[in-house]
């Protein structure tokens, strides 16, 4: 997956800190779920379980995209707050250096933009239901094309 970045998307907001109303995303929250005949009780559980299989960072991004999509279809309480964010960026801040799936903002990365894997994952799984709720509707106001990649 190539990154590439959209000018014209226009978001309303964004989210980045996993607290309070978005804890849900956070990849620690507990919601059970089932991935690969597995049930997993958070989003790191499963990967932490999966990530050994895949050293090659595509793949690994695959498999955080399986699991993340297993969690909310399996939660469909999550799923719903999930598409709610429909127009807002989705990118957790944090300041343990991870710059892959978050933004690290401590000193010595904040000049770096990180990559954000986890956010824009989030974002493509919700704008996946969400275009899929619009088929189901017998109408299609928007075409799903992954944005974030």
């Amino acid at each position: 997956m190539q990154y590439r970045y959209y000018k014209q998307i226009k978001f309303k907001g964004t989210i980045n800190s996993f607290d309070n109303e978005y804890e849900y995303m956070s990849l620690d929250h507990i919601a059970p779920f089932t991935y690969m005949g597995e049930n997993y009780q958070t989003i790191n559980e499963a990967y932490t379980a999966m990530k050994n299989l895949y050293k090659d960072k595509i793949k690994s991004l695959k498999v955080m995209q399986e699991i993340i999509y297993s969690k909310y279809l399996n939660n469909l309480d999550l799923k719903e707050k999930l598409m709610i964010t429909e127009d807002m960026w989705i990118a957790l801040q944090v300041k343990d250096h991870d710059n892959y799936w978050h933004n690290c903002t401590c000193s010595e990365c904040f000049l770096e933009q990180g990559e954000n894997y986890y956010g824009r994952l989030l974002m493509e799984i919700r704008d996946k239901f969400i275009y899929d709720r619009s088929k189901q509707r017998k109408y299609t106001h928007r075409k799903w094309i992954p944005k974030y990649f």
